[in-house]
């Protein structure tokens, strides 16, 4: 939340009880973080996260982890977080083709989410990832089409289970 005077005026077509919102002289930005002797730290989006046994859990971290591992594009790897097909997932959706990276991500993304979380890798055709004008990724807006069925992809791992 921000306030004071070099806060704009409201979003044009904002809708109340919005992530990102004014409301009653301030601006409610959305993002998840702490102040630390007078330094604002954010963390992530409040919409791109979940919580795994008690704690949040943000997409922009699950990425940076996922970029570790070599073979694992950096820039076009997108988390998202939901339920899908009932389930609770983690998917991360790639704009690159199946390697020797699929598993090891796979594994990683088990790791950060649990056993009874369902891990999707999804390839999708380059420059398929929704973005902002300052190309961040539009998270929402790429679960929204997954969950949806409009997200035209292709299945490079699927793990339901804990067994599998």
């Amino acid at each position: 939340m921000a306030s004071g005077p070099w806060v704009a005026g409201g979003y044009r077509g904002a809708q109340v009880g919005a992530l990102t919102r004014f409301a009653q002289g301030r601006l409610y930005t959305g993002d998840a973080g702490f102040l630390l002797d007078g330094e604002v730290f954010v963390l992530g989006r409040m919409g791109d996260s979940t919580k795994v046994r008690g704690r949040s859990l943000y997409a922009e971290d699950v990425e940076a982890r996922l970029a570790a591992i070599p073979g694992v594009p950096a820039g076009p790897v997108v988390v998202v977080f939901g339920r899908f097909d009932g389930l609770d997932t983690v998917a991360a959706v790639v704009e690159r083709e199946r390697g020797a990276w699929v598993e090891p991500a796979a594994r990683r993304l088990r790791s950060q989410t649990g056993r009874s979380t369902r891990v999707l890798i999804l390839e999708v055709p380059r420059h398929a990832i929704p973005r902002t004008s300052s190309g961040k990724p539009r998270r929402r807006l790429l679960a929204q089409e997954l969950m949806e069925g409009r997200l035209s992809a292709t299945t490079l791992l699927d793990w339901r289970q804990a067994g599998s």
